[in-house]
């Protein structure tokens, strides 16, 4: 699913992903929050920046640029339909209403976005896509100059566009942990409906078991924010058909089984319960 752009003709009450390029001005240089080169996954920055839908011009964003390669091609589709239907469950719209529709046609591209970010103030359980942006690369470094015997050197060529997606920033963000999991399952309760709130948009997150600590329990994406669950990155996501619904019962079942699994192992040491042989390979 491509990024909608934000022309007249874009519908705000179902709030597609807006092409905000020429609304924002991203500052130089960029804070390197995950550097995905080495995976060839995307990489995360917190960034500066302008725009007149701001209140006061300018705000600190997170920004997600994914390499230009097939995979990371399908990862920032996935991330685009996930975050268009976040955008509807966060706005409460279930279908296109077709008298708000013929109301917004109107609206100027900076009035739709400025629309947008009202649903922030909503205190989503993750992070608010703004947009989608084309931004150049913050790795790019041009091959050097070839020797020439022309005394005129060309200029070296400009770093090559990527697709960008900005969202909301959350600041101190802390990983979930095992330890996190409480007996009297206060936690549990509080991912589990921010688990169904995401599964009411028919998203299929995918990605919230960190399988590398095995026979461990680990979580991928969740993370606490004052006490409180927030999901991120939906690059494996799938947003499902009305015939595939069952598959949200079953990663409910799954992040269920993770916690209880959480709860049962904590304050045995890595690889209790093992033979030696397997202790070994770990």
């Amino acid at each position: 699913m491509p990024a909608a752009k934000a022309t007249k003709s874009s519908n705000a009450s179902v709030l597609p992903l807006l092409d905000i390029s020429s609304l924002v001005t991203i500052q130089e240089p960029f804070t390197i929050l995950a550097d995905g080169r080495k995976r060839k996954r995307a990489s995360a920055f917190c960034v500066d920046v302008q725009s007149d839908a701001f209140d006061n011009g300018r705000h600190q964003c997170f920004l997600k640029i994914f390499p230009a390669d097939s995979a990371n091609t399908i990862a920032f589709n996935s991330e685009c339909q996930a975050n268009h239907a976040l955008n509807l469950r966060a706005s409460g719209v279930s279908g296109i209403n077709a008298a708000a529709a013929a109301s917004n046609a109107s609206q100027s591209p900076l009035a739709l976005f400025k629309t947008h970010l009202k649903l922030a103030e909503k205190r989503l359980s993750w992070p608010l896509c703004y947009g989608y942006v084309s931004v150049a690369d913050p790795f790019y470094e041009p091959p050097p100059p070839k020797k020439r015997k022309a005394a005129h050197t060309a200029e070296p060529a400009a770093a090559p566009k990527l697709h960008g997606l900005l969202f909301q920033y959350h600041q101190d963000l802390t990983l979930l942990s095992a330890n996190d999991i409480d007996e009297e399952g206060t936690m549990q309760v509080k991912i589990l409906a921010v688990l169904a709130s995401i599964h009411a948009a028919r998203i299929l997150h995918r990605d919230l078991e960190e399988r590398t600590v095995w026979p461990e329990a680990g979580f991928r994406n969740i993370f606490l924010k004052d006490g409180e669950p927030v999901i991120l990155d939906f690059d494996h996501s799938y947003v499902l058909k009305e015939s595939e619904i069952e598959k949200l019962e079953e990663e409910e079942v799954q992040m269920k089984e993770l916690m209880l699994k959480a709860l049962e192992r904590r304050g045995h040491e890595k690889g209790w319960g093992l033979s030696k042989e397997a202790k070994r390979l770990l």
